[in-house]
Formats: structure tokens, C-alpha cells, sequence
């Protein structure tokens, strides 16, 4: 990056297949193993190579408010529960009451608690990922 640097190795079966993206100023992505050694820099050892522009975008985790909640303070309770799970996933309501939908501006980690966490306050079936 523009900040510093890392040691990456590619052995010969990863570089088979990336070798045309290794290249001075090309923007990648690197999925690896981190290997700490002592008294030697960190370094990352890859096993995947993959273009930064064909990266996925983090699916949306959506959550459905049941006609007959009360919106503001269910929404306050699922900005609270959100807080406790930072991730990388987008939070969209989904106000089946009106049938609007809204983004929320926190990001979530979608992982088991989570989920029993906000089955437990919205109902069995409300969690969802998506786009």
C-alpha cells in the first residue's frame, strides 16, 4: 500500500495462476496464511491472487420488522444489537408494515449470536442475507 509493505510469498501453484496479475503497480488482492517467525518481519503466505476491481461486495445482512412492532424503538433496539457484532456486512430493514426498506449506517459481522440475537427480538425467520 501507499503506507508500507509486507513480505508476500506465492509458491509455484498459486503463482501458475496469478502470474499475469504480479505486476509493479497492479491493484490485487492477497488471501493467505500470516507466518511469524522469530526475529524476521511477518510475512503472508498466499493462497489465493485475485484482481481488486473483480472483488465481491460484502452480501447485506437483512433484517424483517413484523407488522405490529413498534419502528422506532425496534429500530433503536437493532441499531444497539448491530453495535455488538461490527463485521463487514451491510444492515437493510425491511418494515413489512409499510413495506419500505432501509439501510442502516453501521456494518455487521453475520455470525451465529448475531442471528439468535435478532430472532430472539424481531421473531424466528427475520434474518436473511441478501443483496
Amino acid at each position: 500500500d501507499l503506507y508500507g509493505g509486507v513480505e508476500i510469498v506465492v509458491f509455484p501453484n498459486v503463482y501458475e495462476k496469478a502470474k499475469d496479475l504480479l505486476r509493479e503497480d497492479s491493484r490485487i488482492c492477497v488471501r493467505g496464511t500470516l507466518n511469524f517467525k522469530e526475529e524476521e518481519q511477518p510475512k503472508i503466505l498466499a493462497d489465493t491472487v485475485w484482481e481488486l476491481e473483480q472483488t465481491p461486495a460484502p452480501k447485506a445482512v437483512w433484517l424483517k420488522v413484523p407488522a405490529g412492532k413498534p419502528v422506532p424503538e425496534t429500530l433503536a433496539k437493532i441499531e444497539e444489537l448491530v453495535s455488538f457484532y461490527p463485521g463487514d456486512r451491510t444492515v437493510k430493514v425491511y418494515l413489512e408494515e409499510t413495506k419500505e426498506a432501509k439501510k442502516l449506517n453501521r456494518l455487521v459481522s453475520y455470525e451465529h449470536n448475531f442471528i439468535l440475537e435478532a430472532e430472539a427480538l424481531l421473531g424466528e425467520g427475520t434474518v436473511k442475507e441478501g443483496k
